[in-house]
């Protein structure tokens, strides 16, 4: 069941990463720090130097699109849910995990992708 969930939030999140235009906040930040040295990152003024560092690693790589600007935060958004889906099924009871599960995948109506 986790292997679906994950197949289903992955398959949304590239999806969305693709569909949607650059918006503002990610072409300023490509522009001014990914198009730089990733030392300029770190220590000039950025709102997101950890989001932008896993960028830079991508972008030595792969090609510059949104889908490989947003990649980093599609990674978090599944290693997160992996993460809260291991907490519960420490610590929880078998009645909570389709909950996780639902919660996990109808996350996305609050964000386009994770």
């Amino acid at each position: 069941m986790l292997a679906i969930c994950l197949f289903i939030i992955l398959t949304r999140s590239f999806y969305f990463a693709n569909s949607y235009y650059i918006q503002y906040d990610e072409a300023w930040n490509y522009n001014y720090f990914l198009a730089h040295n990733p030392v300029y990152t770190i220590f000039a003024y950025n709102n997101y130097p950890l989001h932008n560092l896993v960028s830079s690693f991508f972008l030595t790589f792969l090609p510059a699109n949104t889908v490989v600007l947003r990649l980093p935060s599609i990674l978090i958004g599944i290693f997160s849910c992996l993460f809260v889906f291991a907490i519960i099924q420490k610590y929880g009871t078998i009645l909570y995990y389709p909950y996780v599960q639902c919660v996990c995948l109808h996350a996305y109506q609050l964000q386009y992708y994770i």
